[in-house]
């Protein structure tokens, strides 16, 4: 298995939200049903999210309440967003776990519960047939060279944990980092929204959030305490940690990104962003102890959960032998007699 994302719809919101440019929505956005929203109510008239995806699904049809979209898998996975060289000789396989809930659904509170009904689901692999050089190369390559072929991508681990009714909070997480490098972590809190057709499950709560920080094994980050006041708008130290993860991820301007204003951050999207990229090296092999400490100037709600996305460097290799290709999931389970040095040269000349 290449890499698991469990409970989807949160995990790519929150991705979504901190990534998209501002003018995704607007354009092509809209083919996956992408548009934020504007508030917490599904409402026609005040929610422009929903006033958008309202309009394609029920207005813009000729049977209504038909529609078709179309999600990349880099909208889920890290290693479709990332890697993108072409893989010879293994086989693409996606399995889904269907859900028992139909939470995902948004709707006002005076209508019938409503119903999604897939009538089709189709998986598009692009595939590529090179020239009769190139494939005799990556033929003889693969039929008579021992070939070890990285592959890095980020990968996205999703865990959630219902939070007590008190006014502190700490999950732990694991982290083999002979597997994965922790990079960041995502935290983002719900009130309500579990098991409810009425609450918007694209929307997070701060529930007077006042500090966050994670140990990697008693090591903080950050190091020095950020307290924080939502409802006095004194947030500007994580807003600015959310704003920053673009520029930090994808190597690009932050401030060209964002479309989530302090105030929207603060009542529509508060998700938090801690950054453990920067450890020593004693720290980068090993089993990791993760643990997520949260404190709050009053009680929780009851019915609060914390979705945790780890996105970590991972790195897995492709190895082929006498026409075999097969998955290593550690440089240290491929062949030992695999000249290291050859790698970047087989990159080149066969993906």
């Amino acid at each position: 298995m290449v890499e698991d994302v469990y409970n989807p719809g949160r995990v790519t919101t929150m991705l979504g939200l901190l990534k998209y440019l501002k003018k995704f929505q607007k354009t092509v956005g809209m083919n996956l049903l992408w548009y934020k929203d504007t508030n917490n109510i599904a409402d026609i008239t005040t929610n422009k999210g929903f006033i958008m995806r309202h309009l394609q699904i029920t207005k813009s049809t000729t049977e209504k309440g038909t529609f078709s979209f179309c999600v990349p898998l880099k909208h889920i996975f890290g290693f479709c967003d990332d890697y993108d060289k072409v893989i010879y000789g293994l086989q693409h396989t996606l399995s889904f776990i269907r859900a028992s809930d139909d939470d995902a659904i948004f709707r006002a509170a005076n209508v019938d519960a409503g119903k999604v009904v897939l009538s089709k689901l189709e998986l598009y692999m692009p595939h590529i047939t090179p020239e009769f050089k190139e494939k005799s190369k990556i033929y003889k390559q693969v039929d008579t060279e021992k070939t070890i072929i990285p592959i890095a991508f980020r990968s996205r681990l999703a865990e959630y944990s219902l939070v007590p009714q008190n006014m502190n909070f700490y999950c732990r997480l694991c982290a083999d980092t002979d597997f994965a490098n922790p990079k960041y972590i995502l935290v983002a809190f719900q009130t309500g929204k579990k098991l409810s057709q009425t609450a918007n499950p694209a929307l997070f709560d701060h529930c007077n959030m006042s500090n966050i920080y994670v140990t990697l094994n008693q090591t903080r980050y950050p190091f020095f305490d950020n307290y924080s006041s939502f409802p006095n708008m004194k947030i500007s130290k994580y807003y600015n940690n959310m704003k920053a993860f673009y520029k930090d991820y994808y190597g690009d301007d932050e401030n060209a990104n964002c479309n989530i204003t302090p105030l929207e951050y603060r009542d529509l999207f508060p998700i938090f962003v801690v950054d453990v990229s920067k450890r020593s090296e004693r720290m980068k092999s090993g089993i990791l102890d993760i643990q997520i400490h949260a404190s709050f100037t009053e009680n929780v709600p009851a019915n609060t959960f914390a979705y945790v996305t780890l996105i970590s460097d991972k790195m897995l290799y492709i190895q082929s032998y006498k026409g075999k290709m097969s998955i290593a999931y550690n440089d240290k389970d491929s062949d030992d007699d695999t000249v290291e040095e050859t790698i970047e040269e087989t990159v080149e000349e066969t993906i």
